[in-house]
């Protein structure tokens, strides 16, 4: 998790990262997990795609959403616009409060 600049009472702003399952080597396809862990409470939620492509990660990300039980703060497509400038995702940002 991000050490400074949450407000760790205010839910919604998520940490998110994309854990790959791939053993020793990294070639060929396996699975990864979308992780996403609110500070607040420290709910997690995680949803298991096969590559990390885009569109499998993006509609996780969605699945993920709608499962939680409050509102990710600052909902926009910053996941999606984030995504097209990686050919392969090592973290996705997360969230946070608007200024």
């Amino acid at each position: 998790m991000k050490a400074g600049g949450w407000d760790r009472h205010l839910p919604g702003q998520l940490q998110v990262d994309l854990v790959e399952h791939c053993g020793q080597s990294a070639s060929g396809l396996y699975g990864n997990t979308v992780s996403c862990a609110d500070v607040a409470f420290g709910w997690w939620e995680g949803e298991i795609v096969l590559g990390s492509g885009q569109e499998r990660s993006c509609n996780a990300l969605e699945r993920i959403r709608k499962r939680t039980p409050f509102n990710w703060l600052q909902e926009r497509d910053v996941v999606r616009t984030a995504l097209q400038n990686f050919e392969e995702i090592a973290e996705i940002p997360t969230y946070s409060v608007p200024a």
